[in-house]
């Protein structure tokens, strides 16, 4: 039995971490941009979940809204490096830096609860899967389409996309919110898990999708 929680428990943990590790990989790979960001949006996202759900009841509208605070944090994080051409780096650090006070600022204190909106192990579990899945496939399709062909060899080759008159600023920005806003799905799983939404929740998560 022991092993078998053990293994339940270590899956439980793979699912819900699985969208900001596709979300690293993603910035990493396709991007080549090493989204620091992405530990301040996992927490910004469960925080944003948290209040909405609380105030609206609707996991459909507190979802997408979360997601929506993280493309916006992820595309700050791009402005900062393409047009005040700061470090990759250190424009993640700022943004991760600028969301602790915007967390704070959303939650009114250093935690919310969650516990009456907690569903069954068995469900989430259920739940998470389905909705990686899903996830893998739209990143999958984002990237694989016209506009994801141009972010990517904007990225790859910036000079290249430029003189054929893509605005690889632009799209930097779109493909870096996406990322972010996956990486957010990450923070609502895991503020449901555990009942609670959390500022400290993101702090050390970079290292997760790292290993």
């Amino acid at each position: 039995m022991d092993i078998l929680n053990a293994i339940e428990s270590g899956f439980m943990q793979g699912i819900i971490f699985y969208p900001i590790v596709l979300s690293l990989a993603l910035s990493y790979r396709l991007l080549k941009f090493p989204d620091i960001s992405i530990e301040g949006t996992f927490a910004l996202g469960g925080a944003a979940f948290g209040v909405i759900l609380c105030k609206t009841n609707s996991y459909f509208f507190a979802i997408p809204s979360a997601m929506l605070f993280a493309a916006i944090a992820g595309s700050v994080t791009a402005l900062l490096h393409t047009y005040l051409r700061i470090n990759k780096f250190l424009a993640g650090i700022i943004v991760v830096t600028a969301l602790y006070s915007v967390i704070v600022r959303l939650l009114t204190g250093s935690n919310i609860s969650l516990l009456k909106f907690n569903l069954s192990s068995s469900y989430l579990q259920i739940t998470y899967a389905v909705a990686s899945i899903f996830i893998t496939i739209v990143a999958y399709f984002f990237y694989s389409s016209k506009y994801g062909i141009k972010i990517r060899g904007a990225s790859i080759n910036p000079i290249l996309s430029k003189s054929l008159g893509h605005k690889t600023g632009l799209l930097l920005i779109v493909g870096l919110a996406f990322n972010n806003a996956l990486a957010a799905i990450s923070g609502v799983y895991f503020s449901l898990d555990a009942g609670f939404s959390d500022l400290k929740i993101g702090q050390g998560t970079l290292i997760v999708p790292l290993d």
